[in-house]
């Protein structure tokens, strides 16, 4: 994994409300990323293990928000 390549943590919503399970992106350079919607912390980590390379290749494309 390159320095640019963020880290992934799957967890439960932090949101009283949620019921669904998040995963946490942390850059390295500080910026972080909540994706939510995700229903079981197994779609959460399937998710991570199978998307998550193409959605880092996307994110750096688009460019800073």
């Amino acid at each position: 994994m390159s320095d640019s390549n963020p880290t992934f943590e799957a967890r439960p919503n932090p949101d009283p409300l949620g019921q669904d399970w998040c995963v946490f992106v942390n850059w390295p350079s500080g910026k972080k990323d909540v994706l939510t919607g995700f229903r079981t912390q197994y779609d959460a980590l399937t998710w991570i293990k199978t998307t998550s390379a193409n959605w880092v290749v996307e994110q750096i494309m688009r460019g800073p928000d």
